[in-house]
């Protein structure tokens, strides 16, 4: 099963919005897609995808993914808590909860893991490059200096840790000029791969519990997030 990591290193840029939109705009090139939610502070992916609160069942010892938009497979560590829990847990008990669900969850017949990671370069990030090394990488960042300096290092981190740097992606493209992701993939030498524009209607997409690229699929930015999963295919 191929693996594709969508890190940012930092909160606030919109990689879950783009992980779970991402999943399905796979599926709907008919590429088996799946997510794994690895956000332990903030999980959102089943928000995203407009998911209600799920138990997740288990099956000749594995864990059986909750079914999403379009039969999308759904892990998340939402689903292992109450919404208005936080999960304190330290480094060790963070690297043992992504070892399980990198090995003990049963992706039947899915071709090509979407993997959504925590903010920052710390040990979830650092446990997941171990489970799936080699991992295919985006990297989602913003139109401004502070969110470039932050992903360029994190593009580091993942030279460094094994996995392999696909392409940048822009999110809330437009929103002020500013040329940090222009200046972002010359010092990295990456391409990017989309500009994600943003759209208000997000937020009505989530009041409506559906998928922004099934609700809004004209829309520029259903456009921009189609063009990435066209170029992973």
């Amino acid at each position: 099963m191929r693996a594709l990591a969508i890190l940012s290193g930092k909160g606030g840029v919109g990689k879950s919005f783009i992980s779970a939109n991402l999943a399905l705009a796979l599926r709907k090139l008919g590429k088996k897609a799946g997510l794994l939610d690895l956000d332990f502070h903030g999980p959102s992916a089943p928000e995203m995808l407009g998911m209600e609160q799920q138990d997740l069942k288990t099956r000749n010892g594995k864990i059986v993914p909750a079914t999403g938009p379009n039969g999308v497979p759904v892990v998340s560590i939402a689903f292992m808590t109450s919404p208005d829990s936080p999960i304190i847990w330290r480094g060790p008990l963070k690297s043992k909860a992504i070892q399980q669900l990198a090995r003990d969850v049963d992706w039947g017949e899915t071709e090509l893991l979407v993997v959504d990671l925590p903010p920052g370069t710390g040990d979830e990030a650092i446990s997941t490059s171990t489970e799936f090394k080699g991992a295919e990488t985006l990297f989602i960042t913003t139109p401004s200096k502070i969110s470039k300096n932050v992903v360029l290092r994190a593009v580091s981190f993942a030279r460094k840790v094994g996995l392999r740097p696909k392409g940048i992606v822009e999110n809330m493209s437009g929103l002020f000029e500013s040329d940090a992701t222009e200046t972002l993939a010359e010092t990295t030498g990456l391409p990017i791969i989309a500009r994600i524009p943003f759209d208000a209607r997000a937020e009505e997409a989530l009041e409506q519990k559906k998928p922004f690229i099934l609700a809004y699929p004209d829309s520029g930015t259903s456009k921009e997030i189609m063009k990435v999963a066209k170029t992973l295919v």
